[in-house]
């Protein structure tokens, strides 16, 4: 079985950004959300209602003060 980029391209495109998890979040969405997230982290905003998302393919968060940069 031959792969050519263009299928991988597709497939990959389609896994990140089309499956959503039970939550309703794609893999995109998530890495979105944690960019943004640690951004305003910071700018010193405030982030006390935000979470980072761990583990993209299940539901496992982390506090922002927990993550290391």
């Amino acid at each position: 079985m031959v792969l050519f980029t263009g299928d991988i391209q597709r497939a990959t495109s389609h896994i990140f950004t089309c499956i959503r998890d039970k939550d309703g979040w794609s893999i995109n969405d998530k890495h979105d959300y944690n960019m943004e997230t640690l951004r305003i982290e910071k700018a010193g905003g405030d982030i006390s209602q935000r979470k980072i998302f761990m583990d993209y393919f299940g539901t496992t968060v982390r506090g922002v003060e927990d993550v290391s940069f």
